[in-house]
């Protein structure tokens, strides 16, 4: 069966050409519509985003096994980069959401991009036809067509602190184009494409770039990634409506606070007590002697140098002292250690 569906693949992608062609004049000015912007699908497979007075170009490209220089499988709208021989691609729209799919001769994909109230939401299932491991490298690009004003990585951090990480891009998978009027962010939803990607950018355009996917014969997996186009260049504008869809409310039991672990020993009752109501502590860190866990032992003392020596019974069980003091004070509160 394998066989057959890359021989199909390899006739489909002899009269790509013609195929993408037919179905670009057909959906090409089709657009979908939210409240706030319109997605149309470009020519060559990628999207247009107007959004106010902008427009955001959206590109892939994606690598098959040894592919020519420069010769990728890709859904373009102003990109010039070359087309792999043996890559088709037709298009559909129902509804408010276009499906792409494209064909190569080791796998397929499935994209479906859908109007989300106000941002776009973009599915792209990979499937792998051929009868091997296959590892794909693929960028998802955009592309504002007027200069932004800041293309952020992973926040608004300046370079002198909290610098974005490439060997940790889950902290902030996002990429920001800020203008001066409006702006337009993207985001990784699912868990892998979080791990996987690294933030690239460029002059003109930031993109995610992933070179750690494979799959193996026969098997599927789908990256969620969106695009949130925003009404002012404000950051926060686009990080808010993201943790809206994607941060779950947490209920907070209260406040958090450190305190040296033999305060509840050595303080009077009605101070502690009155400490506690102040800060409405309901989380107690309860620092060690060398500022470590109970779990740690005396080790903490050699990173903080203290030449003091560790009773680690004595410091059990004035642990378990203050512990059962502030309880008495507040059952509710929680008590933990440092790390």
């Amino acid at each position: 069966m394998n066989k057959l569906i890359i021989s199909a693949c390899c006739l489909m992608g002899l009269a790509s050409v013609g195929l993408n062609a037919a179905h670009a004049r057909e959906l090409h000015g089709k657009v979908l519509f939210a409240p706030t912007f319109t997605a149309s699908l470009a020519p060559d497979g990628g999207l247009l985003i107007k959004n106010g007075k902008s427009t955001f170009a959206v590109e892939s490209n994606f690598s098959y096994p040894n592919m020519k220089v420069d010769s990728w499988n890709v859904l373009t709208a102003t990109d010039s980069k070359k087309q792999s021989a043996d890559w088709a691609w037709h298009a559909t729209q129902e509804k408010n959401e276009f499906d792409v799919d494209g064909v190569g001769k080791y796998y397929r994909l499935h994209r479906k991009i859908s109007i989300q109230t106000d941002h776009l939401l973009i599915s792209d299932t990979f499937t792998n036809t051929s009868g091997n491991d296959v590892g794909i490298v693929f960028d998802n690009k955009v592309t504002p067509l007027q200069t932004p004003v800041t293309i952020h990585r992973a926040g608004i951090y300046k370079k002198s602190y909290f610098p974005y990480n490439s060997d940790a891009p889950s902290a902030n998978p996002t990429i920001f184009f800020a203008g001066k009027n409006d702006g337009l962010g993207m985001v990784a939803v699912d868990d892998y494409y979080r791990l996987q990607l690294a933030l690239k950018e460029d002059a003109n355009s930031g993109w995610f770039h992933d070179q750690n996917f494979g799959l193996p014969p026969g098997d599927s997996y789908t990256f969620k990634w969106a695009i949130y186009p925003t009404k002012s260049g404000n950051y926060y504008d686009f990080i808010n409506k993201v943790r809206r869809d994607d941060v779950k409310p947490t209920r907070i039991e209260g406040g958090l606070a450190f305190l040296i672990y033999d305060s509840p020993i050595k303080w009077p009752r009605e101070k502690m007590a009155k400490w506690l109501k102040d800060r409405n502590a309901k989380i107690v860190i309860l620092g060690g002697p060398y500022g470590g866990a109970p779990w740690l032992g005396g080790f903490p003392r050699y990173i903080n140098n203290m030449p003091v020596d560790y009773n680690e019974k004595t410091y059990f069980a004035d642990i378990k002292k203050a512990v059962t003091i502030l309880k008495s004070i507040d059952p509710s509160i929680k008590c933990i250690a440092p790390f």
